[in-house]
C-alpha cells in the first residue's frame, strides 16, 4: 500500500511587530498596560502559520490573543499586562518587554518590543507669585514652576477653592472645585502662569472692601 503526501519544509521564523508601545514607556503601576501589534509567516504559500504569541515581563508569562482570517499565515496579536505585574516593579527601575512568536514549525523569534521605567515618584509643583496669604484685589495672575526626576509632566491644571481643600481630595473629587484652566503645552508646564483670574467671581465677593479666603491648587499629571 502506498500513501503520496507533500510535506512543506518550513525552517523560517515568524515576526513580530508591536503597534501600541515602542521605545522607553513609563508606568506608575495603577493600570493595567494593553499591548497590541502585528505578526506574519512568510511565504504565506508555504508556511505552517503562526501558533502563539507570548509576552515577557519580569518574568511572568502572558499569552496573546491571536485574530487572523488566513491560517495565521499573518494577523494581529494583543495582551494585557494586568496591575499586579507591574505593582510588583520595584521604583525607579527598567523592565525589558519581550515578545517570542512560534509557528506550528516549532521556528520562533524573539525581540525586546518596548522598556517600562517604573515611576511612582509625583512631580513638585510649586506657586511662585503671589505669596502665601497675599492679599488681592480684583484680577490676578498666577504663575509657578514643575520639577520632575523621570517621567515628564503632560499635563497641569489649575483650581480654586473658596475652602482649605483636604490632602489628595482633588486626584478622586476634581467635582468640588472650580477649575481655572489647562496646560498641555509641555514647553509651558515647566515655568507656568495663569493671568486674567477674576477673584470677585471665584469668591462671590462683589467688590472690596469685602474679603473672602481662596485656595489655588495646580494639579501636574506625568506620562506614567
Amino acid at each position: 500500500v502506498y500513501y503520496n503526501a507533500s510535506i512543506n519544509v518550513d525552517q523560517e521564523s515568524p515576526l513580530l511587530a508591536c503597534s501600541s508601545h515602542n521605545g522607553q514607556e513609563f508606568t506608575n503601576g495603577v493600570s493595567e498596560i494593553s499591548v497590541n501589534g502585528t505578526f506574519e509567516d512568510l511565504p504565506d504559500t508555504s508556511c505552517a502559520g503562526v501558533k502563539d504569541v507570548s509576552l515577557t515581563v519580569n518574568g511572568e508569562s502572558i499569552s496573546a490573543d491571536l485574530v487572523s482570517t488566513n491560517n495565521y499565515s499573518s494577523g494581529s496579536w494583543s495582551a494585557t499586562i494586568d496591575a499586579e505585574t507591574v505593582a510588583a516593579f520595584t521604583q525607579g527601575k527598567t523592565y525589558n518587554v519581550n515578545a517570542t512568536v512560534t509557528d506550528y514549525a516549532g521556528n520562533s523569534s524573539a525581540s525586546t518590543i518596548f522598556t517600562l521605567k517604573f515611576d511612582t515618584e509625583a512631580p513638585v509643583v510649586k506657586i511662585t507669585t503671589p505669596s502665601t496669604s497675599a492679599s488681592l484685589n480684583g484680577k490676578m495672575s498666577l504663575t509657578g514652576s514643575v520639577t520632575y526626576e523621570d517621567s515628564a509632566p503632560v499635563k497641569l491644571e489649575l483650581y480654586a477653592s473658596k475652602t482649605a481643600p483636604a490632602d489628595g481630595d482633588l486626584l478622586t473629587n476634581t467635582s468640588k472645585y472650580t477649575k481655572i484652566g489647562t496646560i498641555t503645552d509641555a514647553s509651558k508646564i515647566y515655568s507656568w502662569s495663569f493671568a486674567d483670574i477674576n477673584t470677585y467671581t471665584l469668591t462671590s465677593v462683589a467688590s472690596a472692601p469685602t474679603t473672602a479666603d481662596l485656595y489655588f491648587i495646580p494639579v501636574v499629571t506625568d506620562t506614567a
